[in-house]
């Protein structure tokens, strides 16, 4: 698959836009704040080895403003994995940076089976 893919997912009643990209195993990417409002090269790089998917999250670029919903952490925690299984990523490799970082870090350390592999970029809070 070397051309972009967009799907969604709906969590919780709002859409989160899912982007795919790239052949091989998959490798999951949550950003941080700000979201990423675009395709951005290094994911590019990413894809000549690795399936990349990256979903937006709640508010972000991509996600409709399903935080309103949201009031806490874990309830954060338990959308963004909603978000991962919709997405495929369930049992994955997953990256994240600052804010994603944070909630990846909550997942993996909660339900050690729903991330193969973590890599963190700043972890906000941690």
């Amino acid at each position: 698959m070397n051309e972009l893919e967009t799907l969604s997912v709906d969590v919780n009643g709002f859409a989160s836009r899912v982007w795919k990209k790239g052949d091989g195993p998959k490798l999951g990417f949550l950003a941080g704040f700000g979201g990423l409002p675009r395709w951005v090269p290094f994911l590019d790089v990413l894809a000549r080895e690795r399936t990349v998917v990256v979903p937006s999250l709640p508010g972000f670029p991509g996600g409709e403003r399903g935080h309103s919903v949201l009031d806490s952490h874990l309830d954060w925690v338990l959308a963004v994995r909603q978000i991962l299984q919709k997405a495929g990523l369930e049992g994955a490799d997953l990256a994240a940076s600052t804010v994603g970082g944070s909630f990846a870090a909550e997942i993996a350390a909660i339900w050690p089976g729903a991330v193969r592999r973590l890599a963190l970029i700043a972890p906000w809070g941690l």
